[in-house]
């Protein structure tokens, strides 16, 4: 199991995680400590607790934006890939190739290759 120590609003927490997190925790903590900073800035000193919860309110907003986002993004695809012909498949696929190969004009059969004269011995 890591740990990590990070520094929030000036403070030490020793927090532990998966082995191979601590990068990703210690990106996370700095976001954080941006976003206290942020408020310390526009609202002056407050209580460690406060900002924290104000912190992560303004975090867990962003997190709420992204995801009616992506949902919004994910409706669009789906809607045109619904337009598009293929019956909802996404172009590329091999249900979509197998139409394509279908509607192509047969290949001509090769020409008979001539028969070979006898040979006539005198």
């Amino acid at each position: 199991m890591g740990q990590v120590t990070v520094s929030l609003n000036g403070r030490a927490y020793r927090l532990q995680c998966g082995d191979g997190e601590e990068a990703r925790l210690r990106e996370l903590a700095g976001h954080l400590n941006r976003r206290i900073d942020e408020l310390t800035r526009k609202f002056g000193r407050v209580a460690d607790d406060r900002l924290l919860v104000m912190a992560g309110l303004l975090i867990a907003d962003e997190l709420w934006e992204a995801k009616d986002k992506l949902r919004e993004l994910t409706e669009l695809v789906e809607k045109r890939l619904g337009r598009d012909g293929t019956g909802g498949k996404a172009r590329g696929t091999k249900a979509a190739k197998g139409k394509a190969k279908a509607k192509r004009e047969p290949e001509p059969e090769p020409e008979p290759e001539p028969e070979p004269e006898p040979d006539v011995a005198a």
